[in-house]
């Protein structure tokens, strides 16, 4: 899924977002307590569901980023309006993550799969500029040599019980 180099420059891009290093004995402490405490935040049933489809008569948006710089390339009206961003081209994918920890949780168990399957459906959780947790149902395809494309469908109001949740800190 990534060239050597492309991975280099994706484990800088995460550190301007201090997001690296990953294997750090405070990195490791803080999501070993998120699966302790059976956070569902962190339950791989929720970030990796069985059903992999789209729920009908919902929008689907689509937004295309670089693998190796995480630069938004591309987003479509529906992704822009389920998130409440005006524009995110040119913005990182990390920008809208509510949490440093699950992001590298989430990234962490999706890249072997993209791996294995070359495909993979999460659920991904992005802090809108409201400041509100969004949930979003999203399949995620290479597309291209150096692009992926992210498919998003919002399903925040499936999961009250994780969007009831209060922040995390990191």
């Amino acid at each position: 899924f990534y060239a050597k180099k492309d991975l280099k420059d994706f484990i800088k891009i995460a550190r301007r977002f201090g997001m690296m290093p990953v294997d750090t004995p405070s990195i490791r402490y803080m999501l070993r307590q998120k699966i302790e405490m059976k956070d569902p935040r962190y339950n791989l049933a929720f970030l990796f569901p069985r059903t992999k489809q789209f729920h009908k008569n919902r929008a689907i948006g689509s937004v295309v980023f670089h693998r190796s710089t995480c630069l938004v390339l591309d987003t479509d009206e529906n992704l822009r309006t389920q998130v409440d961003f005006p524009s995110m081209e040119g913005k990182h994918w990390f920008f809208p993550q509510p949490s440093a920890v699950g992001a590298l949780y989430l990234f962490g168990n999706l890249l072997p799969r993209l791996m294995r399957d070359g495909e993979a459906w999460i659920h991904q959780r992005t802090v809108k500029p409201s400041g509100k947790v969004g949930i979003f149902l999203a399949h995620i395809k290479p597309c291209g040599m150096n692009a992926c494309r992210f498919r998003y469908q919002e399903v925040t109001d499936k999961f009250p019980a994780i969007t009831g949740l209060p922040p995390e800190l990191f």
